[in-house]
């Protein structure tokens, strides 16, 4: 369900209303904060009655499941093979099955490779009245320069958290608060699934024992870490920063975000050595108590 971002659903719904659907929309906004629950509203708005607003579409609660379950509507990632995507291409030159419109929403879009992209910036250059393409983004800056031009881009932002507890009738997740802050699909997760909520309480833990132990103890918790898929470890960064931000106090907490944020960002956009770089954190970062 979509919780949130009513100035970018009015947005998209004035300009759809004006000048038509646009053929590409680029999300961008960070992990969590709702980016796929758009697309899939966008995309059942699109594939139902076109002459009702987006606005009042976007916030049904069976509109995702509605969109995601739709013959006209296919979810990739933007690690798609080529191959897979010139397939896409090929399918998108007829007419939908049973909707308005054949959807294509490409998480991950900075994922997309050269010839990928490349496949995907000649649909984008001739578009089909009938294709709309969703891509999803932590930042637009990851994108390729070529495939932005060519997207309408919304930025969606943090959501008021007291909006996020209210739609999910809740606040049994208040104490998860500083690591879903704001973002309503993180959320959503973590009150419905007990294992996730496990999971990030763990690393909440581990991060507060790494702050406050020896090196010793400090490599012993990295030494679980290194290993893990870079998905994951950006997801378990994202945990440690919130962490530093609710829990540490005075001089050291700004410098620690900093360095943890610099890791994110190198390993999310680079394939730079994680175990050097989460080693260097351990030499460097200074030793504090937390709250």
């Amino acid at each position: 369900m979509l919780i949130g971002h009513e100035e970018q659903v009015a947005f998209l719904d004035a300009v759809a209303s004006s000048s038509g659907v646009p053929p590409a929309v680029l999300l961008s906004g960070p992990s969590g904060i709702g980016k796929r629950d758009f697309a899939a509203a966008f995309a059942a708005w699109v594939q139902g009655d076109p002459t009702s607003s987006f606005t009042k579409v976007a916030y049904d609660t069976t509109a995702k499941e509605r969109a995601l379950c739709h013959p006209d509507v296919t979810v990739v990632r933007g690690d798609i093979p080529v191959v897979e995507l010139r397939a896409i291409r090929k399918r998108l030159s007829m007419t939908p099955f049973l909707g308005n419109y054949s959807v294509v929403i490409i998480e991950e879009a900075h994922l997309l490779g050269e010839a990928s992209a490349s496949t995907l910036l000649k649909v984008l250059e001739e578009p089909n009245k009938k294709t709309l393409f969703v891509l999803l983004a932590r930042n637009e800056r990851l994108v390729l320069p070529t495939i932005l031009s060519r997207c309408l881009h919304i930025r969606l932002g943090y959501v008021p958290d007291e909006t996020i507890e209210r739609a999910l009738k809740t606040t049994s997740i208040a104490n998860l608060r500083p690591y879903w802050c704001g973002r309503p699909a993180l959320a959503h997760v973590l009150l419905e699934d007990v294992s996730t909520r496990e999971r990030v309480s763990g690393y909440a833990a581990d991060c507060g024992q790494f702050l406050h132990g020896t090196l010793y103890k400090r490599f012993a918790i990295l030494e679980k870490y290194t290993k893990r898929e870079r998905s994951e470890l950006n997801e378990i960064l994202q945990i440690w920063i919130e962490y530093v931000r609710t829990n540490v106090s005075g001089a050291p907490r700004v410098p620690l975000m900093r360095h943890l944020s610099s890791i994110y960002a190198t390993i999310a956009t680079t394939n730079a050595s994680s175990v050097f770089l989460l080693n260097s954190f351990a030499l460097n970062a200074p030793r504090v108590a937390v709250a």
